[in-house]
């Protein structure tokens, strides 16, 4: 597309340092995500083993959303506007851009998801309840509907896409005749101020793929917030009620003090291995979500954006390895171990070198 406006590009703005961020991004996390897996599947106590294969869905389903934006994707999103093009592994697979965003989107809700299943096992292990025994016999199958339901909420969003050549044009030709109408002595339309969402871009963009994935986002929108409202509220009562009725078991004296506190202790480090790293996308959604309300442009902080959420995984895993006093005691150990022998092997050397040098001088 001709477009003969200035574009102010600064490296942060660009591809290439998306690129290099994320990729350095994932060669630094991927031996996090996987020791982090490791001590999950070699460390778990036999106290913590009925929520072990929850830890390990959730950590799995934490990296995959990560790998699918840093490394599959790769996107470069135009917000405000709901569009933007992929530079990640799969667009040399023949993958499509919406098919992209979708696997996106539903690794997002399948983490989120692995959240609730994770909570609602302590609900089902540690809870007495009437109906428990009616509950064990169907949430299994209400763990594969809450899958399920990610996929049927994302579907739609392929068949809500906009034919893409004509939103283009309307997404660009809004940007120009904005501009125009700024250099011009005339008042212009307010409708059409709020139709402007990008500001001089540089050709390679205009020149790029780029997706439109929508341009009204009545739907989009109201779809993610419901879901995430009913998530976060199912969420925050699963805690309240476990907490309320493992207290209630104590003091009618079925629960032991001893296992109260055990279950106490490994409840609060779950709680704060999710909060700590959920700080770290309070940011970039700040940012998102004021690009959007106020029409803002800025490529460089949407970029770290992108670099802010990849970092999600590895601070997860970090927070889990702190907070977990077993996989604390355990990598405290595995580093013990390790400098224990670096120490050794130093003295024998050390050793090794002195005789040597007194053969060579009885000589």
């Amino acid at each position: 597309m001709n477009n003969s406006c200035t574009p102010l590009v600064n490296f942060f703005d660009t591809p290439q340092f998306l690129t290099i961020a994320l990729h350095t991004n994932t060669v630094l996390s991927t031996p996090i995500y996987f020791f982090g897996l490791y001590i999950i599947l070699t460390k778990t106590p036999i106290q913590m083993k009925e929520v072990k294969w929850y830890l390990v869905n959730l950590h799995v389903t934490i990296i995959l959303f990560d790998y699918s934006i840093g490394l599959l994707t790769m996107p470069i999103l135009l917000l405000p506007s709901f569009a933007g093009y992929p530079l990640g592994l799969l667009r040399h697979y023949g993958v499509s851009t919406i098919d992209q965003t979708l696997i996106v989107f539903c690794l997002c809700g399948f983490m989120i998801t692995a959240i609730i299943v994770l909570f609602e096992s302590r609900f089902f292990i540690v809870c007495e309840f009437r109906g428990k025994r009616y509950w064990s016999m169907i949430r299994k199958k209400w763990i594969a509907f809450l899958y399920v339901i990610v996929i049927l909420y994302v579907l739609p969003f392929k068949y809500l896409c906009p034919d893409q050549e004509p939103a283009k044009q309307r997404l660009f030709k809004n940007c120009l005749e904005y501009r125009n109408m700024q250099k011009s002595k005339y008042d212009f339309s307010p409708s059409l101020i709020r139709l402007q969402r990008l500001p001089c871009l540089p050709s390679y963009i205009y020149n790029a793929p780029i997706l439109v994935l929508v341009e009204d986002i009545t739907y989009h929108l109201t779809v993610i917030i419901v879901w995430l409202v009913v998530c976060f509220n199912g969420l925050i009562a699963l805690l309240i009620y476990i907490y309320w009725n493992t207290a209630k078991l104590l003091k009618n004296h079925r629960m032991s003090p001893q296992t109260y506190q055990i279950h106490r202790i490994f409840m609060s480090a779950l709680v704060i291995q999710l909060v700590i790293p959920f700080c770290t996308l309070i940011g970039p959604a700040v940012a998102v979500l004021t690009s959007i309300i106020t029409n803002y442009y800025n490529q460089g902080i949407i970029n770290f954006v992108i670099l802010s959420i990849t970092l999600h995984g590895s601070v997860t895993t970090i927070a889990m390895l702190i907070v977990h006093k077993p996989y604390r005691l355990a990598v405290k150990e595995m580093l013990r171990k390790c400098s224990f022998q670096s120490t050794d092997v130093s003295r024998r050397e050390m050793y090794a070198n002195h005789v040597a040098r007194m053969m060579s001088t009885t000589q």
